[in-house]
This record gives C-alpha cells, sequence and structure tokens, in this order.
C-alpha cells in the first residue's frame, strides 16, 4: 500500500489509491483528517487506558495489516483492539512516531510533512482590507514553491532551491521590488512599487556560494546589495554591480503560509520594508529576523522569463557583418548592401580572455554591426538582450530600438521601442547595433526575444 502522504487528497481527504486485485474497495472510502506540517497524529488516549482490557497485540497486528494492504484483517484486529479507523483522531501514514500513553510504548502511524490549504480571517481592527491574508507566519503551515508547472514544498525554516527569475512581493503591500529610477549622488536604492509585466521587477537567480545566491536586475544587470557591505541593522538595501561579495549574497527562507524571508549572507539579516509601510515608494532595508509582516515576501518563480528568438553570444558565437568605420547613413537599414564587411562571431569586445574562443577583439573607438534573420513575429512584444560597455544604439529594419549609456555591468532585457516594434515583418528583418568604447573598456552583443512573465 502506498504511504499516505502519496495517498492524502487536501481538506477533504480521501484514500484514493487503487486496491490490489481481491483486495476490497473500504480503504478507497476511509475518510483522513487533514495534517498540518509535522503533526504527529496519535490514537485518542480514551484508547488506551480505558480499555486496557483489551489485548495491545491485536492493535499492533491490526496497524501492521493496513501496512501490507490486508483491510478485512485490518478492520477486525482493529476493532478488537478498540481503536476507530478514519476517526478524527487518527491518520495513516509511512513513518511512525513513538507513542508513550498509560497503555505502554506503541508504534504509531504518523504522516509526512503535508502541506494543507488553510482559512484565513478577515482583517480586524490592525488594519487591511476585509478578507485580506495577513502576510504572517502560520505555525503548521510551510512554503509552495510553483516554478512554471513544478511545484516544491518546503517546510518552515528551510531554504528555497532556485532558479530562472523570479518576483518579489512585499507582504503588506503586495507591491513588487524594484530598484528606483533615479537616485542622485549614489546607488539606486530598491523600494516597493505596483507590480507590473516590467523587466525592472524581476530577478534573475545566479548561484553563488553553496546554498546562496545573488539576484540579478533583469533590466539594470545589478546585482541586490547592502549598501556599503555593512552589516548592521537599518541599512538601506540597493542595487549595484555585480561582484561576487558575500553582501550580495541571499537565502530564501521559508517563514510559513508561502511567504519567504530573504536573508543577507553578510550579517544573517532579513530583507524588510521601511516602517511596515503600504505605500508605493517605501524603500527596503536589512534589519534582524523577527518574523515580522514586513519581512514577509510572495515568490513567483519562472523557469524562462525571456525566450530567445534572434540569439546572443552568451553561450556560443552568433555571426555578424561588422565595420569598424566610416559607414553609409543608410548601413543599419535591410536594403544595404554589407556584402563589402567583414564577417565574425560575437560578441566583440577587446579582451581576448573575455570574447575568446567565441567572439571576437574589438579595440578600435567603435564599431558597428549587421546581423538579419527571417521569423513570424510573436504576438507579444519584443524585447531586446543586450550587454554592453560604451554608449550603444540598437536598430531593427532601420528604426531605433534601443539606445543605452554604458557601463550596466552586464546581459540585461529592454523593451524595443513601439516604433521599431512596427518595423518588423514577416520573413527577412535586420538587427542592427552602433557602440562606442567605454570607460570600463569595449564589449558589445545583442539579441532579439520575448520577455514572458506575468
Amino acid at each position: 500500500m502506498r504511504p499516505a502522504s502519496w495517498l492524502f487528497a487536501g481538506r477533504a481527504g480521501k484514500l484514493r489509491a487503487k486496491p490490489k486485485r481481491g483486495a476490497s474497495s473500504i480503504a478507497m472510502l476511509i475518510p483522513l483528517k487533514p495534517v498540518a506540517l509535522n503533526e504527529r497524529v496519535v490514537p485518542r488516549r480514551s484508547l488506551q487506558a480505558p480499555r486496557a482490557r483489551l489485548r495491545r497485540a491485536d492493535r499492533e497486528l491490526g496497524v501492521a495489516a493496513i501496512r501490507r494492504g490486508c483491510v478485512w484483517r485490518a478492520a477486525l484486529l482493529l476493532t478488537l483492539a478498540g481503536c476507530e479507523v478514519g476517526s478524527p483522531g487518527i491518520s495513516i501514514g509511512h513513518h511512525t512516531a513513538r507513542d508513550t500513553g498509560a497503555g505502554g510504548a506503541v508504534d504509531v502511524p504518523v504522516h509526512a510533512p503535508v502541506n494543507v490549504p488553510i482559512d484565513v480571517p478577515s482583517a480586524g481592527a490592525d488594519g487591511g482590507a476585509q478578507g485580506e491574508p495577513p502576510p504572517v507566519s502560520i505555525p503548521g503551515t510551510g512554503c509552495i514553491l510553483a516554478a512554471d508547472s513544478r511545484d516544491e514544498s518546503y517546510a518552515i525554516g528551510a531554504a528555497a532551491r532556485l532558479e530562472g527569475g523570479l518576483r518579489l512581493e512585499a507582504g503588506p503591500s503586495g507591491n513588487c521590488l524594484t530598484p528606483q529610477v533615479s537616485a542622485p549622488g549614489g546607488a539606486p536604492t530598491v523600494e516597493q512599487r505596483s507590480c507590473a509585466a516590467q523587466p525592472n521587477q524581476i530577478w534573475q537567480v545566479r548561484p553563488a556560494t553553496s546554498g546562496w545566491f545573488s539576484l540579478v536586475n533583469l533590466e539594470r544587470a545589478d546585482c541586490l546589495d547592502v549598501s556599503g557591505g555593512d552589516s548592521a541593522p537599518g541599512t538601506p538595501v540597493i542595487v549595484s554591480g555585480c561582484d561576487q561579495s558575500v553582501n550580495q549574497e541571499w537565502q530564501a527562507i521559508c517563514a510559513g503560509n508561502d511567504t519567504w524571508q530573504i536573508v543577507s549572507h553578510l550579517g544573517g539579516l532579513a530583507l524588510q520594508v521601511t516602517d511596515a509601510s503600504r505605500q508605493g515608494g517605501a524603500v527596503l532595508v536589512q534589519e534582524v529576523v523577527q518574523g515580522l509582516p514586513e519581512q514577509a515576501f510572495r515568490v513567483t518563480l519562472r523557469l524562462h522569463a525571456y525566450w530567445s528568438l534572434v540569439d546572443t553570444s552568451e553561450e556560443v558565437g552568433q555571426p555578424w557583418r561588422f565595420s569598424e568605420g566610416p559607414v553609409d547613413e543608410t548601413w543599419a537599414s535591410p536594403s544595404f548592401d554589407d556584402s563589402s564587411w567583414s564577417e565574425a562571431l560575437g560578441p566583440f569586445g577587446d579582451d581576448a580572455a573575455e570574447v575568446s574562443p567565441r567572439g571576437t577583439r574589438w579595440q578600435s573607438p567603435e564599431i558597428w554591426l549587421r546581423r538579419g534573420f527571417s521569423f513570424d513575429p510573436p504576438k507579444g512584444p519584443l524585447s531586446l538582450r543586450v550587454y554592453h560597455r560604451g554608449n550603444t544604439q540598437i536598430y531593427l529594419n532601420g528604426v531605433e530600438a534601443f539606445s543605452g549609456v554604458g557601463p550596466p555591468g552586464g546581459y540585461r532585457v529592454s523593451e524595443v521601442s513601439a516604433e521599431a516594434l512596427a518595423s518588423v515583418v514577416p520573413g527577412f528583418n535586420v538587427l542592427a547595433v552602433h557602440s562606442l568604447t567605454g570607460d570600463a573598456g569595449a564589449f558589445v552583443d545583442a539579441g532579439l526575444g520575448v520577455f514572458d512573465f506575468p
């Protein structure tokens, strides 16, 4: 007989395993009580000492019979032993715990950890909308992390295994973690803003030290960081260039009720919304882990937040026509004849170790790139995936799609301008790039795809 953690089916739990040939179907009708995470389920005490006259051996044999699938024998023996099969006080499982009641030490079956839904009461006098689920840790519930079609369950206190891209929603407000658009005089802080399907609210997961990860903003290509590498409580959380430092390493720890604490490796402090604010624009800081609502976040995970249509050279060098100038003013147009240009694989950069073996050395002040492709345009809007160190413009069919000032720090996803989107046609199109050498050196690569996040 399969273990009860597999058989258990939510709030109106039923045993649903198919009985063996010749076995009774009664096992399919035994109702089970929803079991909270790590709860120990034991026979009611009233079935032990007051019924000492019943033979303990019958009870033990009955439990063993259940495990072997001998349903009729189990029913008979457990009835003789005085144990009420299917009562709210007992459930059938495949792990055992020692019970030391008046009847002596008895092995009794208990469930493996099972996450079950709970009813959340309406908000009370402490505020919040009617019926709004309070983002707090509730003992007995764990976390379910959904990634596309795959769900993973975690016990309270367990660290999540993350990959792909994720969005972090602040529990009290439902707002999303977003780098500040402009932060004069320093690195951009991180604040909560209304959630939208935008790359600046999506964080790419990168493995770091064992068990820890970095969170790279998909639009800015910067990492979630603790300002100044300061381990003190109250220190602002910012985004800055990824440098593999410990202050850019994080864990998501299950806080219960499908909420998570985002904990810094630097000092073991938790990400927190200042002043427990529900207002957009409230900044994020690190504070001592206390299980507060303002330290609870909901995680939306997608294994693929960006789908490539025209590949970058991140993994495999892609062919480009290129020139280091001067060029004709119609160089980005699909009708331009680039047959006299050189041909090489991307990416292009001045650091031989960085571009080798797949890419091409580029040491001049500027470079022009062209790449033709054919496809049927998708229904959704297109996005660019680009890495550049100097000022860069990207064109689709001669129409400017992107303009950026470097260096952003790594590959990022950016929206394509509406004018450039309108120029895309079924069949042949041209992606063209003009890039300058920046203060941090020369590097450029670009691709085209679809940003897909709910």
